[in-house]
């Protein structure tokens, strides 16, 4: 039973420590909790606080917002709380409240700037973390695009696992904008090669997810293909459930592209069934199992799927809502309601294109809203619409999403 004993509370935190190492998260955040139920003095309640948010953000427990933000309240020294704010607002950013994730970080940035020290990789860091919520947020939207122009015209002179991790997300950046193919791919090789993608916080700083994403929308499988095995080892390693639902969800959707279709099945099903409750990447979860689902004619249980994400998570931010919307789209057009399919590609498009995002090897709305448009009878709408895609698509040069839109023109042409 408690019994005010610190020796107890240093004893289970040091036991929290081993079962992080070992990569059970769950064990940390129990022997951690009953530390804080001994309870710790004054003087170590808040690292108590702080390592049991990290660990429950690691096992994707809800907790880890209100004990990382009780820590930030006791801590007096800035650099430290501009570290605790780092973790905190990752833990935001997670749970999809990107402009508190936003603040957060900025705060983090003022606390570095009230003790005017170098601190380069934190203040990197938290740099890193405010680009990375920013861009998800519309109204940030013009000051992410300067950043990442910044960053990738100084990227030869970025050195450190934090720069890089800046890197990344300039990278998706570039390629949300249709930015050249060639000099992404060869950007995103330049951070593969580099081998710290499994250092202790790179899934924290989200870099191999962006670099994942990027390889993937340029086509290039095989470097995608090696940074998810990377991933997938690091989720392991740290039994970090977050870590693991993103490598299934970015599986999933490459399988989509290439095959086989059931790996895309089972892999969505995983990330779906593991995600915290209300994450945002239900959504991209969602988006993957449900085109699964409708290429295998199995309508009722894509229709399953998306009741489930919408009780999860009513009102997602805008980039995981458009994955959302396509996925009904697709739903609603397999069941011939062309009028509804149109609405929400349409609505999908319009929340990418207040992100910045017009490279159609992200979503492929455009072809798609086209192809609803025109089983509607709308045939100037469609052509329009595939116009468009089929410009911006071989102005990026990805052969996808060439072929994607090409079919898209031949089905407007000679029809079904």
């Amino acid at each position: 039973s408690p019994a005010d004993d610190e020796d107890v509370v240093e004893r289970l935190r040091a036991n929290a420590r081993r079962a992080l190492a070992h990569g059970a998260p769950a064990s940390a955040v129990e022997y951690l909790r009953r530390a804080l139920c001994e309870p710790p003095p004054d003087r170590t309640r808040p690292a108590v606080l702080a390592e049991l948010g990290h660990a429950e953000a690691t096992a994707g427990g809800a907790d880890a917002i209100a004990h990382l933000e009780a820590a930030i309240a006791l801590v007096d020294d800035p650099r430290e709380r501009a570290r605790l704010l780092l973790e905190f607002g990752r833990a935001l950013h997670h749970s999809g409240r990107l402009t508190d994730a936003c603040a957060a970080f900025r705060r983090g940035l003022d606390e570095l700037g009230m003790i005017g020290g170098e601190d380069t990789d934190l203040r990197v860091e938290l740099e890193g973390g405010y680009l990375n919520a920013a861009l998800f947020v519309p109204d940030r939207s013009p000051d992410t695009r300067q950043r990442a122009r910044e960053i990738m015209a100084g990227a030869d002179k970025l050195t450190s696992a934090a720069e890089f991790a800046l890197l990344s997300k300039a990278i998706m950046l570039e390629l949300w904008a249709g930015g050249s193919r060639d000099e992404l791919i060869s950007a995103a090789h330049r951070l593969l090669s580099d081998g710290r993608l499994t250092e202790e916080d790179a899934a924290d700083t989200q870099a191999p997810w962006h670099l994942i994403a990027t390889l993937g929308w340029c086509d290039d499988y095989p470097g995608a293909d090696e940074a998810l095995r990377m991933a997938f080892a690091d989720a392991g390693r740290r039994g970090s459930v977050l870590a693991y639902v993103l490598a299934c969800v970015f599986r999933s959707r490459h399988a989509l592209w290439t095959g086989p279709l059931g790996d895309a099945v089972h892999d969505a099903r995983a990330a779906l069934e593991l995600s915290p409750p209300r994450s945002v990447y239900l959504c991209s979860a969602a988006y993957c199992l449900v085109s699964a689902l409708l290429e295998q004619e199995e309508e009722d249980e894509a229709e399953a799927v998306l009741r489930h994400v919408d009780r999860q998570l009513p009102a997602p931010p805008p980039f995981f809502a458009a994955w959302r919307q396509m996925a009904g789209g697709r739903l609603a057009a397999c069941r011939g309601d062309h009028a509804s399919a149109i609405d929400a590609y349409l609505a999908a498009g319009r929340h990418h294109t207040a992100l910045g995002i017009v490279n159609p090897a992200v979503l492929p709305w455009r072809s798609e809203a086209a192809l609803a448009a025109r089983r509607l009878g709308r045939l100037e709408r469609a052509q329009a619409l595939v116009d468009e895609e089929l410009a911006l698509a071989e102005r990026f040069g990805g052969p996808r999403p060439i072929g994607v839109a090409w079919r898209a023109a031949g089905l407007l042409a000679r029809g079904e």
